[in-house]
């Protein structure tokens, strides 16, 4: 059992999010990307990728989207939980 899946058990399952969910698009095996969906009416808001210059996951939204700050901070909190997933990963 990885650090990872010890925590998932600690914690529960992964965050529900009120307005929008996370959907793995890629995985290369190093990095992973995942399209961010609008829960009402399922419309394609963005992607969320590794963004190499920054060497962190980024939000890359879609022309012509409005957010409001209880997506963005879920929108952020999902790229943190990304990063410290990517530190555990690394570190074990």
């Amino acid at each position: 059992m990885t650090i990872r899946d010890l925590i998932r058990e600690e914690l529960g399952s992964e965050p529900s999010y009120k307005w929008i969910r996370f959907e793995l698009a890629n995985d290369t095996g190093k990095t992973k990307a995942y399209n961010v969906i609008a829960k009402e009416g399922s419309v394609y808001l963005g992607q969320v990728k590794w963004f190499p210059s920054w060497r962190k996951y980024a939000f890359f939204p879609s022309s012509l989207t409005v957010f409001e700050t209880d997506c963005l901070k879920d929108i952020a909190s999902f790229l943190d939980r990304l990063m410290n997933d990517r530190r555990i990963k690394k570190n074990s």
